[in-house]
């Protein structure tokens, strides 16, 4: 049958590889981590302490009346959803 069991472990599912920056880090490094490792969030830490997540959604809104530097993002940041597949358009800012 196709059930779905959702009677299963996070644990199962987390992603290990956590990539993260320092909160003083500028906008300008957080990019470059994100684009470095292939990932759209990042975890903020403060002396190895979690204070938050950025994602480049959240750099996306905040800077969004600026047309080259959004044009740019969706360049560079364009992952297929499922995959590791890079393509030239955003995925409908589900980001």
């Amino acid at each position: 049958s196709n059930t779905t069991n959702l009677n299963v472990k996070v644990e199962d599912y987390i992603t290990r590889n956590i990539i993260s920056c320092n909160i003083n880090a500028s906008i300008e490094d957080a990019l470059f981590i994100m684009r470095k490792n292939h990932v759209k969030r990042l975890l903020v830490l403060d002396d190895k302490k979690i204070v938050g997540i950025v994602s480049l959604s959240d750099i996306i809104h905040h800077f969004k009346d600026n047309n080259l530097l959004i044009e740019s993002l969706k360049e560079i940041f364009a992952i297929h959803r499922n995959t590791d597949e890079y393509r030239t358009e955003i995925d409908e800012f589900y980001l």
